[in-house]
């Protein structure tokens, strides 16, 4: 696999203390990866398909004040919009060397999940944002369309993040379907890392999987990857995923490798549950491979 386009689904929101912290974190690093692999960036604005003063509503909406609810609701969209171009200007303004990425910006009429859905199912790489504050609600249908929709890599990048270096890559195995995938998604930032981490992590079950790592090392070896394997002892349940992380940080990686598996609403990783956390309080980027 290789990667030839990027999106970069855009949310237009901001916080009150900073108007572009939404959208910049997702754009540096969509730049940064398009740079890396000479890779074609797309920008996506959906702009949610607007009712008009003659849409018949229910009967049990009063039909007062409708006219300036509409109104505010169009100027609250126009100012996403504009606040989502105005974020991606000053990232493309401010991305240095050569040569600089082909990118542009789309905006899209639709709802957000098929749009999102749509475009992402025609690229190889997914860009989000990471929601670590409770502002950043709104765009969590972009992270689930991400998710469910597209079958594609999702590179999650930390609001303080400003390059994609990755030069250091843990990545998270068990010998699962989901793991392989992982790997198979991931492939072009392994053979672009110096450096390779296997991370293999003992839940305590009774019934432990033989992990075979080490022929995950031999398959690597074909497609140029030179790896390391490292095994640790998780605490079981939920608190293996959180031994993961700590294992990468401690590794000083640039990027964790997961895989992850979609069951009905919720998306479990190969470890457990630790969607919510890699998105909420990341602690490095994150390529999560559904």
């Amino acid at each position: 696999m290789t990667i030839r386009k990027i999106l970069v689904p855009l949310s237009g929101r901001h916080a009150a203390d900073d108007p572009q912290s939404v959208d910049v974190p997702a754009l540096s690093a969509a730049f940064s990866l398009a740079q890396k692999f000479e890779a074609k960036l797309e920008a996506l604005c959906v702009t949610q398909a607007r009712n008009t003063k003659d849409t018949v509503w229910d009967d049990w909406i009063p039909d007062y004040g409708m006219d300036e609810l509409l109104d505010a609701i169009e100027r609250q969209e126009d100012a996403r919009n504009r606040q989502a171009k105005e974020s991606y200007d000053k990232v493309q303004g401010d991305v240095e060397g050569t040569p600089k990425p082909k990118a542009s910006f789309v905006e899209q009429l639709g709802e957000v999940g098929e749009t999102v859905g749509a475009f992402g199912r025609l690229s190889d790489l997914i860009v989000v944002a990471s929601s670590e504050t409770t502002w950043n609600a709104r765009s969590r249908p972009i992270l689930d369309a991400a998710f469910r929709r597209t079958a594609r890599p999702v590179f999650v990048a930390p609001l303080n993040i400003d390059t994609a270096d990755c030069a250091t890559v843990a990545l998270a195995w068990n010998n699962t379907a989901a793991a392989a995938r992982a790997v198979a998604g991931a492939m072009p930032f392994l053979q672009a890392a110096k450096k390779v981490n296997i991370l293999c992590c003992d839940e305590g079950d009774e019934y432990l999987m033989d992990d075979n790592a080490e022929g995950l090392v031999a398959y690597l070896k074909l497609h140029g990857v030179s790896a390391k394997v490292h095994r640790f002892v998780g605490h079981g349940g939920w608190q293996s995923p959180e031994a993961i992380v700590n294992k990468a940080v401690e590794l000083e990686s640039d990027l964790l490798v997961l895989g992850c598996v979609i069951h009905r609403r919720a998306l479990n990783l190969l470890y457990g549950s630790l969607t919510e956390t890699v998105l909420e309080t990341p602690r490095l980027p994150t390529l999560l491979v559904p």
